[in-house]
């Protein structure tokens, strides 16, 4: 799944298709884990921007009930990783750097920054794929796209926010890129036949089922344009994580 944007070209890949003002959760909260790759060790190559708390800042999991305890922030040095790393051609590269620097098990969140393979602003795996592949479960971002990078229209943190949310189960709500059909398997999202590029207040991709999702934390409008998610994504994102993640909130 690509983005396009009327601004710089970015990318988002969200895995592959399947058959926070911040709430704390009252039971279990899922941990995290940070990683960010540099190219460099010189003070020059390591970005001045990220977040020493990813989750509570960047992933604004509005009214969810889900927030993460931040456990870990690690710093690696390889060329080769913040450069290469990614879906496609480049899985065995990301699977070195994964193999080497995940931690935990099915209930934690690691989230790799990296320097943006072929544009690309960030990828995810969902639950229900940790079970055939635990190593490549997590998140992966541009180092550009967090707060003050350098990805114009995409550096307000939203790529995390946006990964996360399919980290936590949920799909795009133009998923299958139709009018017909399922979509995003939730009710209160509109049906929606193609991703959003910019801010365009009036897109309705489907006559009659309302406008389209512009402000969802799922789409891929602008990061500024992003303010949400939905009740009915809060109920899948707390139903998939206790089907795949044994996470009850």
């Amino acid at each position: 799944m690509t983005r396009a944007s009327s601004g710089p070209i970015a990318t988002r890949i969200c895995g592959h298709a399947l058959p926070r003002e911040i709430l704390q959760a009252k039971l279990i909260c899922p941990e995290s884990v940070f990683h960010y790759s540099q190219q460099g060790i010189r003070r020059s190559e390591v970005p001045a921007y990220g977040p020493p708390q990813p989750i509570s800042v960047h992933f604004h999991v509005l009214t969810t009930g889900v927030a993460f305890k931040l456990v870990n922030v690690t710093r690696t040095v390889n060329e080769t990783w913040f450069n290469k790393a990614g879906p496609g051609a480049s899985t065995s590269i990301q699977t070195a750097m994964k193999t080497k620097l995940r931690v935990g098990g099915v209930k934690d969140l690691n989230i790799y920054t990296v320097g943006g393979h072929q544009g690309l602003l960030g990828y995810s795996t969902f639950p229900v794929d940790y079970e055939g592949n635990p190593t490549d479960d997590g998140v992966v971002v541009s180092y550009a796209s967090l707060p003050g990078g350098s990805m114009e229209f995409f550096n307000l943190g939203r790529t995390i926010t946006h990964e996360v949310g399919h980290w936590l189960g949920l799909y795009h709500p133009f998923e299958g890129m139709s009018c017909e059909g399922q979509g995003d398997q939730v009710e209160d999202t509109p049906p929606q036949s193609t991703p959003t590029n910019g801010c365009p207040e009036t897109k309705d991709s489907c006559k009659g089922g309302g406008v389209d999702s512009i402000h969802n934390f799922m789409d891929y409008a602008y990061d500024s344009c992003m303010n949400n998610f939905t009740p009915g994504q809060v109920v899948r994102m707390k139903d998939q994580l206790a089907t795949y993640r044994n996470i009850t909130l």
